[in-house]
């Protein structure tokens, strides 16, 4: 029988490394890898205020079409997912980024992480900026 939590499940990924694999159904078949804890997709339009003396001041769009940002936040559990993000933090990309709304190529912008005390040496958070590529 398959779990209700794999149903609704649409994985991200990252390159080569899958995020939000289906949960075991049984406890022996080792850890998960979970979908991300936050997938925050932002734009940051330009735009100019521009003070009129006397009047009411006016607003002037400075941009045409500004880029997409990504912020992952997620755990890795196992060592060779760990070894991935580590991988993958090491070098900018880009990488082809899949996501339930939209998939896009993406520089790694900044990357970080960080061993919780009391959990296992391979288990870490993760916190992932990239931004559009448009090379």
């Amino acid at each position: 029988m398959e779990n209700d939590h794999n149903k609704k499940r649409i994985q991200v990924i990252i390159g080569e490394l899958t995020l939000g694999e289906p949960v075991p159904d049984q406890p022996t078949e080792g850890h998960a890898q979970p979908n991300p804890r936050v997938v925050r997709w932002s734009k940051t339009h330009r735009i100019e205020e521009v003070p009129i003396p006397g009047f009411r001041d006016k607003t002037l769009r400075t941009s045409g079409e500004t880029l997409w940002h990504l912020e992952i936040i997620t755990r890795t559990l196992r060592k060779t997912t760990t070894a991935l993000m580590f991988s993958i933090v090491n070098d900018p990309g880009p990488y082809y980024i899949q996501t339930a709304p939209m998939s896009l190529w993406m520089y790694l912008v900044d990357g970080s992480g960080e061993q919780v005390e009391g959990e296992d040496d391979d288990i870490y958070l993760w916190n992932l900026r990239f931004t559009e590529c448009r090379d």
